[in-house]
Formats: C-alpha cells, sequence, structure tokens
C-alpha cells in the first residue's frame, strides 16, 4: 500500500483513526474530545512560513498541545518520495491536509506551513479541517529574489532548477484566506505570530479567560495590506 493510500479519506488506516476519534455511528466526537484548529500558511518559497509557523508553536504552546507540519520535514520523514511539480506538490499538500486532520481529531492545534496553492486543494482544507484559518504570506518575487536565503531563486532563473512556484510554475494567490500579511516589510515573527493567533478560537477563550473574561482586543481578523 503506498503512503498516500493511508491518508485516502476511505481507507481503513484513515477509518480507524477516525473510529477512535468519533462516537461509532453517529459521527460525533467522543466526549472532551472536540477536534482542535487547523492553521494552513501559504506562501511562496522564501518568504516566512518556517519561521512564522515556529513562532505560533511558540505563542499558542502555553495554552494547547500544537504540531506544526513544515512541507520540507514532512517530505523528509515519509522517505522524500515526490518533486516539486505541480502535480507532486497538490499529492504532497493533500498529504498534509490529511495528517492536518487527523492530529486535529486528538486534540492538537495543527500549524501547517505549504507552498501548493491550487484553489481545490484549499477549498478541500475549507471543508474538511476543522477550526481552519488560512493565513496567506504575500510577497514579491523581487523581495523574494533579493533574499534568496537558500539560493533557490537565482538557481531557477539560472536554469539549474526547475518547479519554483512564480518562475517556471504557476503560483495561485489564495483568493480568500481569512488573513494576510505583508512579508516584502513583515514584522517580527513574534507580532505576525500573535496576529494569526487572535483568529484561532482556543488562544481567543484562553486570552479572555485569563484577563477575566474581559474581550480581548483583536480577536477579530486584522488583515494588513
Amino acid at each position: 500500500m503506498q503512503l498516500d493510500d493511508c491518508f485516502a479519506d476511505d481507507s481503513p488506516a484513515f477509518a480507524h483513526a477516525s473510529r477512535a476519534s468519533f462516537r461509532a455511528g453517529t459521527g460525533k466526537p467522543l466526549a472532551g474530545r472536540e477536534p482542535m484548529s487547523v492553521v494552513w500558511l501559504v506562501g511562496l518559497s522564501g518568504s516566512g512560513k518556517s519561521t512564522l509557523a515556529q513562532a505560533l508553536h511558540g505563542a499558542l504552546a502555553p495554552i494547547a498541545s500544537v504540531a506544526v507540519l513544515d512541507g520540507d520535514a514532512v517530505r523528509a520523514a515519509v522517505d522524500d518520495d515526490l518533486g516539486y511539480s505541480p502535480e507532486d506538490r497538490g499529492t504532497q499538500s493533500a498529504r498534509l491536509g490529511r495528517i492536518a486532520r487527523l492530529l486535529a481529531m486528538q486534540k492538537l492545534i495543527v500549524v501547517v506551513a505549504d507552498s501548493c496553492s491550487d484553489p481545490e486543494r484549499l477549498a478541500w482544507n475549507r471543508a474538511n479541517l476543522p477550526g481552519y484559518r488560512e493565513v496567506l504570506l504575500r510577497a514579491s518575487l523581487a523581495k523574494l529574489a533579493r533574499r534568496d536565503l537558500r539560493g533557490v531563486y537565482a538557481r531557477a532563473n539560472a536554469g539549474q532548477r526547475s518547479n519554483v512556484g512564480g518562475v517556471d510554475i504557476p503560483w495561485h494567490e489564495p483568493a480568500s484566506p481569512d488573513l494576510t500579511l505583508n512579508m516584502d516589510d513583515p514584522e517580527p515573527p513574534e507580532v505576525l505570530a500573535l496576529r494569526v493567533a487572535v483568529l484561532i478560537p482556543e488562544f481567543v477563550a484562553a486570552a479572555t479567560a485569563a484577563a477575566h473574561n474581559v474581550p480581548v482586543r483583536g480577536s477579530s481578523p486584522t488583515r494588513l495590506p
């Protein structure tokens, strides 16, 4: 059986994991096992997804168990069997989504860092992931090419690397993210993490309780230019 078959919606493995979190025959979570939220960070290579994911982990860890699914780390952990073609990116994104759903069912807040912006994949996320919050890290190719800490854009522009989003394969900016962050001139990661955290019900509830039921300032989505 291939890895992705294990995480397919109709696979025995996925069904078994679902039964572990849901009452048989009712479709309702077990008592005390309400699914947690999934935060999906999407942006071009080098836009700061991994850095923000780690900062968000730090912001959320005091109030809940948190799992970070970084695209590159997950690739390395599961045999690194995919490339970076649009098709492989879609498969990787589907894999991340299904793992995120399994973890959210186990009462973990899940932070995903993914570069795939395929509209069908993002639509699946919103329809199937609990507490889904989509965050776009918007950065211009010109700024990313100037930073280029890993040399991705330099190699792509020199013809030494292919399948780079926004260069030789399309990258579709998400149409309706819950939050857009300006990464051309970004704030510190800890500040950005708090901007994202106020979208998450578990964080808002914890902050409100800590403030003795005083509403949390800025708990509605804040959109950056």
